[in-house]
C-alpha cells in the first residue's frame, strides 16, 4: 500500500521534515560476511533448481556454485522478459505517471524470468557505488553495485526489455530515449540511500529512471521502502518487493531508507544523450 505525507524538500541531500532518522547509520558499510555470501548463494541455488532444465549461465556463475547449471536449468529466452508495455501502461496509467511523475508496475515478468535475475543477483561480485563525481561517500549512500553488460546473461535479457519500454515511451510521450543502462545493487543491513534526484545539477541526461525489486517476502519491518516525492509535493513510500518495477520521472526527488534485510534490485536508467543509439530491439 503506498502511503501518502505532505512534505518539503528542503535540498538535495536533506531528509524531510517527517523523517528524523538519516538513512546511513555508520561511516563505512560492513562488507559482506561469509555468511552473508553463503545465504545468498543459497538463495540463487533455491532459485535456479525452480527453473527448467538447461539454462545457460556463464561459466563464471558456476564456478561460484558446486552444481551443473545445464542440468537445472532450460535455455532463457527472450521471451521469459516479453511485456506488453501499451498493455501494463494503458492511457490511464500514462495519464497518472504524466500528472504525478511515477507509476509502480507489479507482476512484471514471468517467473522463470525473475528466477534467472534473482539467481544472477545472488552470484555478482558487488563493488562499491560511487556518486557523480567518482568519491565513495558512504554517508550518502551505502549500496554496492555491479552494472549490467552483455556478461550477465539474465541482466542483459532484462535490458532489453526495457529498450522496447523506451521505444513505447518515445511513442507515446516523445520521450527522446536514445539509450538504456542499469546496474544491479545490494544494500547491507543498516545502509540506504539518502534524498537526491537522478539528475545531477546542471545536467538532464536522464530522462526516466525505474528500479525492478528482487526481494521475495518483503515486509515493511524490513524497511529499505523507496521514498518519492511526487509532481504533487507527496511523499510514496513503496515496499521493495519481487516483480515490481517503479518507474519514475528523474529529477524527481528520492531516497532509499534504511534496509534492515539485504536488499537486492536493478537501478535503471533510460537517456537522452548519445551514448548508444537505439535503432532496433538488441
Amino acid at each position: 500500500m503506498t502511503t501518502v505525507v505532505k512534505t518539503t524538500i528542503e535540498s538535495n541531500l536533506s531528509p524531510t521534515t517527517y523523517h528524523f532518522q538519516d538513512p546511513i547509520t555508520a561511516a563505512i558499510p560492513p562488507p559482506l560476511t561469509p555468511q552473508d555470501l553463503a545465504d545468498s548463494r543459497k538463495q540463487a541455488y533455491k532459485a535456479l533448481q525452480q527453473l527448467p532444465p538447461n539454462t545457460p549461465f556463464t561459466q563464471q556463475h558456476s564456478r561460484l556454485v558446486n552444481i551443473d547449471l545445464s542440468e537445472t536449468q532450460k535455455s532463457l529466452e527472450q521471451s521469459d522478459f516479453t511485456v506488453d508495455w501499451e498493455q501494463r501502461i494503458k492511457d490511464n496509467v500514462l495519464d497518472h505517471f504524466v500528472s504525478d511523475g511515477f507509476i509502480v508496475l507489479d507482476d512484471l515478468y514471468q517467473s522463470t524470468a525473475l528466477l534467472a535475475l534473482q539467481a544472477e543477483s545472488g552470484f555478482i561480485d558487488y563493488r562499491d557505488a560511487k556518486l557523480t563525481e567518482g568519491v565513495r561517500k558512504t554517508d550518502i549512500r551505502g549500496d554496492r553495485i555491479r552494472w549490467i553488460t552483455k556478461d550477465f546473461y539474465a541482466g542483459y535479457h532484462y535490458l532489453q526489455s526495457i529498450n522496447e519500454l523506451a521505444f513505447f515511451l518515445n511513442r507515446t510521450l516523445f520521450a527522446g530515449i536514445r539509450h538504456s543502462e542499469a546496474h544491479y545493487a545490494c544494500y547491507p543491513p543498516g545502509f540506504g540511500y539518502k534524498w537526491h534526484s537522478d539528475n545531477p545539477i546542471g545536467r538532464d541526461e536522464r530522462v526516466i529512471s525505474a528500479v525492478f525489486y528482487l526481494n521475495d517476502e518483503w515486509e515493511d519491518a524490513d524497511g529499505g521502502q523507496l521514498s518519492i516525492v511526487d509532481e504533487h509535493n507527496q511523499l510514496h513510500q513503496l515496499l521493495p518487493k519481487a516483480n515490481r518495477l517503479v518507474i519514475f520521472d528523474s529529477n524527481l526527488q528520492h531516497q532509499v531508507e534504511i534496509a534492515h534485510r539485504q536488499r537486492y534490485s536493478i537501478a535503471t536508467w533510460l537517456r537522452r544523450d548519445n551514448a548508444l543509439i537505439i535503432t532496433d530491439p538488441l
